[in-house]
């Protein structure tokens, strides 16, 4: 297989893959909204949608990964110019791009706050806290 042809593939693969996504979105949304209990599509509940769409977007993000690398010197030439660019330019793309990186992954090494929310508690099982606290009793 070419570049051309692996670029056409990834392409109907993010294609595809965004449509799925948008449907098992839309599913959990409206169709098993949270409280829907043990309402089942296909056999698979709102958690098993959930997990579904979970690796939906995973295998999205590896397939644009590998989209964004196929098309590394066409980033690069929009980015920086045909001339190469200034230095100042290049900074400021550095700085923005670490900055998104930052904003990218600040939700995976930010505190839990448990129990916020007045009492309310998460979900079916009441109480707060996580689902793994609500199972082992904290």
């Amino acid at each position: 297989m070419n570049k051309s042809q692996l670029i056409k593939f990834t392409d109907l693969i993010l294609f595809l893959g965004f449509l799925l996504l948008i449907s098992t979105g839309l599913l959990m949304k409206y169709v098993l909204p949270p409280g829907s209990g043990q309402d089942m599509i296909w056999s698979l509940s709102r958690h098993g949608w959930g997990d579904v769409h979970f690796y939906i977007a995973a295998i999205f993000l590896a397939v644009l990964c590998l989209h964004l690398f196929l098309h590394t010197k066409f980033i690069r030439s929009a980015l920086v110019g045909k001339n190469g660019g200034t230095a100042r330019r290049t900074w400021l793309l550095a700085i923005v791009a670490i900055i998104i990186l930052l904003l990218v992954f600040a939700p995976l090494f930010s505190v839990v706050e448990y129990g916020v929310g007045g009492g309310q508690g998460g979900g079916r099982g009441g109480g707060g806290g996580t689902h793994w606290e609500q199972r082992h009793h904290r």
